[in-house]
């Protein structure tokens, strides 16, 4: 089962997660694992932060947190690097602050975004870019990251 991590501005520590491993080797499916190269497109960003590859949807997302407070959008692109255009508008959904992102599968299934200098909320959306849910910052300060 994926466990979500919620980084927190200023955190001194670093989280850690412990697993029990087991004494039966698993085969780990390689689907996907050498995908050919193809020209992209360059996309026009002002400033990107993160990046995260959609196996189940042969999708990478990327986040531009824009220029000023309130900026921000994430972009998908297919393998080929065409945008993919059934995620939001041509490929992009706005999303102020867009700082992070991270894809969740199975019952998490979802691109996750965290947001800067914006609320610095969480926000998920579905594999069409709409808005699932928002979860606001702890009175502490804002979220860095957002792992599964």
């Amino acid at each position: 089962m994926p466990v979500i991590f919620l980084f927190l501005a200023g955190s001194v520590g670093v989280p850690r997660v412990f697993a029990q491993a087991t004494a039966t080797p698993t085969n780990t499916p390689t689907m996907h694992c050498c995908v050919m190269a193809s020209p992209w497109i360059t996309p026009t960003l002002s400033s990107a932060y993160g990046v995260a590859v959609d196996k189940t949807r042969d999708r990478v997302y990327v986040t531009d947190n824009g220029l000023n407070p309130g900026d921000g959008k994430i972009l998908a692109f297919n393998y080929d690097g065409t945008p993919a255009t059934s995620f939001g508008t041509g490929g992009t959904v706005s999303v102020a602050g867009a700082f992070w992102v991270v894809v969740g599968n199975g019952a998490f299934d979802g691109v996750y975004v965290s947001q800067r200098n914006t609320g610095n909320g969480v926000t998920k959306l579905d594999a069409n870019g709409n808005v699932v849910w928002s979860h606001n910052p702890p009175p502490s300060g804002g979220w860095r990251g957002v792992c599964l």
